[in-house]
């Protein structure tokens, strides 16, 4: 198997980051939108309608927390960024998909919108 390249979205909808390996687990590569954002009414937000927060670029720090443009994502200022994007009442939520602890409502949504694997193997480069 040949991998063109391994991508990493820490937060879901901010830019995220190239990695020269990952670790595939049953929910796709680890560290993966392991924080979302919601709106006021726990909406689930993404870049397709709040494109301003692909500005933002998420990896994960060497102890496996997200870090934004630098900052960690619990930062103030992140927020204050995010609530200017999204609105007031926005909040960022952890999941923990590594421990299965993932709710119903952000899994079937990353089952929708995810699929790490199917979207590598339509990587231009790979061979499987």
């Amino acid at each position: 198997m040949k991998v063109a390249q391994i991508l990493r979205y820490p937060i879901k909808s901010m830019a995220g980051e190239r990695l020269t390996e990952a670790r595939i687990g049953p929910l796709g590569v680890e560290g993966d939108r392991v924080v979302h954002v919601e709106d006021v009414r726990g909406h689930v937000i993404t870049s397709r309608t709040h494109h301003r927060l692909l500005g933002h670029h998420a990896i994960l720090s060497a102890s496996g927390e997200p870090v934004v443009d630098g900052m960690l994502w619990s930062d103030p200022k992140i927020r204050k960024d995010v609530v200017g994007i999204v609105g007031p009442g926005a909040s960022s939520f952890a999941m923990s998909r590594s421990s299965g602890s993932m709710c119903c409502h952000c899994w079937s949504r990353w089952m929708e919108r995810s699929q790490p694997l199917d979207m590598m193997a339509g990587a231009s480069g790979l061979t499987l």
